[in-house]
């Protein structure tokens, strides 16, 4: 896949955020590998408009080679309350992915640091090699982190990775993130983006991309408070009676 690195939002790092598109699959890079790939103010705000704009069915989302991201951008840090600004801008791009129609497929290798974590837990499928790894240094910083953010990881990632995460703020390698739900699908090493890649055309079948996109929607809901399984069975029963679900069957039992 080439990537065009096109500069859509004017920011003053066009290459930090790598963009291609085709086939019905948006790929987004983050390529600052010389500074392990921070989250930068405007690499975030990037990836937002990206994802908002596009009408893919599926995006994949990947670092370099050898590292996903150190998570955000220390140049931008100051150590004061005003850091706050940061938690927003990841907190607009998790948002992003989550509301997107699109299946966010991300494909992790090596270091998965901090903010970073919180950015994967919005992918709807987490692909890593060998050489990946988790952590969420906040607690040995002294810092407490974004309780919202923790709250989402909470919901996506479940209690106990976080805990080991976030309390022990412990360096958590690829295969027990695998056993702890953290990743959906572990590879060799080097070979995320191709895993993740070829997955990614398999999803993007044009004709399913709003069964997919409802799929994503009841499944962020199911587990929350208030959840009425009701509710949805308007939905279900347009998606039901629709021709594309007739094609569907078709594809899948032959012509009558």
């Amino acid at each position: 896949m080439t990537y065009d690195g096109k500069n859509r939002t004017g920011d003053r790092e066009p290459g930090a955020l790598l963009v291609s598109s085709a086939d019905g699959v948006l790929h987004l890079r983050l390529n600052s590998p010389a500074r392990r790939n921070p989250l930068s103010s405007s690499v975030l705000r990037r990836l937002v408009a990206e994802v908002a704009g596009t009408d893919a069915g599926v995006i994949v989302l990947e670092g370099s080679r050898d590292c996903f991201s150190a998570g955000a951008d220390l140049a931008e840090i100051e150590g004061s309350p005003r850091d706050d600004r940061i938690d927003d801008e990841v907190a607009a791009a998790v948002a992003a992915l989550r509301s997107t129609g699109a299946v966010v497929i991300g494909a992790i290798e090596g270091p998965c640091i901090g903010a970073a974590v919180d950015l994967a837990s919005a992918f709807d499928l987490r692909i890593a090699s060998a050489s990946a790894f988790f952590e969420v240094p906040a607690v040995r910083l002294g810092l407490l982190y974004n309780p919202a953010a923790v709250d989402g990881m909470v919901r996506r990632l479940g209690r106990p990775a976080v805990c080991r995460l976030l309390l022990l703020g412990e360096r958590v390698g690829a295969e027990e993130a695998f056993h702890l739900g953290v990743v959906d699908q572990l590879t060799a090493a080097g070979a995320a983006g191709e895993v993740a890649g070829s997955l990614a055309r398999k999803v993007a079948v044009a004709e399913l991309r709003d069964v997919r996109a409802a799929t994503k929607r009841l499944l962020d809901e199911v587990g929350r408070a208030g959840f009425d399984p009701t509710a949805w069975q308007a939905l279900r029963d347009r998606h039901a009676e629709s021709p594309v679900r007739r094609d569907a069957l078709r594809r899948v039992t032959g012509p009558e």
